[in-house]
């Protein structure tokens, strides 16, 4: 609750990035008569809406295909009548239309809604203030902007700038069948460069005007947005930090061996812990656990580090997934075969990955 007293015709409040408020004015005359306003919810958010994931180079079919993918981060619809996509250089200026859901994707093709399999809520020629009619191949700063009343704007997003990453885009890749550049956290600025990454080329959505399987996610949760999942063994107390070093004690739950596997709420259900060496889609599968509750559990017993090959600095990561039970599916094998050797595709996004490294940081 915000109060403020004044005598005048005007105030300010300041309200903080996030917060959801009540605003009602109350006023008096010299009399003391009154009158009180209905109240109005605000919700406040300074990025409520992110450039979430772009195909500059476009698809396999063709290098025209391009396409932008936008996410509502706020808990409400959002007109986008105001709000347009400006590259750096002018080119491409698309004035955005139509409203966005809460946590929902909006999707901007290029010329015509046959770049993806996956419908549209725009097409624009990408056109804008120059020459040209496309995203560069080589470098661009996009920025999300916002008209007020047609005499100010605020910036709501940005991608990084063009020598944030030596002059090229951050993300992403210009082969026969391209790569999008995705966004990794959305709560996290866009302008930072290490808060994009190229598709990994497993977790896909739709396909091209050819047919191909597009190296991208149009419309829906990014490859590299995958939950970070919680472990650590004894002797640590808390969960391991990504890209961390760590050594692991061997031996049983009586000789100081107990493993814990964390995972969020939403994980709860049935499921499997995995400990796996190597990098995902080149690893091999060390220790196995099945649970009936995901979300928090502690092994049996303890995984053997050093009987099974690891030295300092060896590469490790622990996935938790769960699985759907039923004769129609193969989650198990799906989701190992996936992070072994890349041979199949996850067949959910419910799973969560802790990357780290055996031994002691150098």
């Amino acid at each position: 609750m915000l109060q403020e007293t004044l005598t005048g015709t005007s105030t300010t409040l300041s309200v903080s990035n996030g917060a959801s408020v009540s605003v009602e004015v109350s006023v008096a005359d010299t009399s003391n008569n009154t009158s009180t306003s209905t109240a109005q919810s605000v919700d406040v958010s300074t990025m409520p809406v992110v450039i979430n994931e772009i195909a500059w180079a476009g698809t396999q079919s063709s290098t025209a295909d391009e396409w932008i993918e936008l996410y509502n981060r706020s808990s409400g619809t959002i007109d986008l009548s105001s709000v347009k996509i400006v590259a750096s250089d002018g080119v491409p200026l698309i004035n955005l239309t139509g409203t966005i859901a809460a946590s929902s994707y909006y999707l901007i093709e290029r010329t015509d809604d046959d770049a993806t399999s996956v419908t549209a809520d725009l097409t624009a020629a990408f056109s804008g203030d120059g020459a040209g009619s496309e995203l560069s191949n080589t470098q661009e700063t996009l920025s999300l902007i916002h008209a007020l009343g047609g005499q100010a704007s605020t910036t709501l997003d940005s991608t990084p700038t063009t020598s944030s990453c030596s002059g090229s885009w951050c993300a992403g890749s210009n082969v026969a069948n391209p790569f999008s550049m995705e966004r990794i956290d959305t709560g996290t600025l866009g302008s930072i460069s290490t808060n994009w990454r190229s598709n990994n080329g497993f977790n896909r959505n739709g396909t091209d005007s050819g047919g191909n399987d597009i190296n991208g996610t149009p419309k829906a949760a990014n490859s590299n947005a995958v939950k970070v999942a919680g472990y650590y063994c004894m002797p640590e107390t808390s969960t391991y930090l990504s890209g961390g070093y760590y050594s692991p004690t061997d031996g049983t739950p009586e000789n100081d061996g107990y493993c814990t596997y964390l995972a969020t709420a939403s994980m709860s259900g049935k499921g499997h812990r995995v400990v796996f060496k190597g990098i995902i889609a080149s690893s091999t599968e060390l220790a196995s656990h099945f649970t009936n509750h995901i979300d928090v559990e502690k092994t049996e017993q303890g995984d053997n580090y050093t009987g099974n090959g690891a030295v300092q600095g060896s590469d490790f990561f622990v996935a938790i997934f769960k699985i759907r039970i039923g004769p129609a599916f193969d989650d198990y094998t799906l989701f190992t075969n996936f992070f072994k050797d890349g041979s199949s595709a996850p067949p959910t996004f419910d799973y969560e990955i802790l990357e780290w490294k055996y031994g002691v940081a150098p």
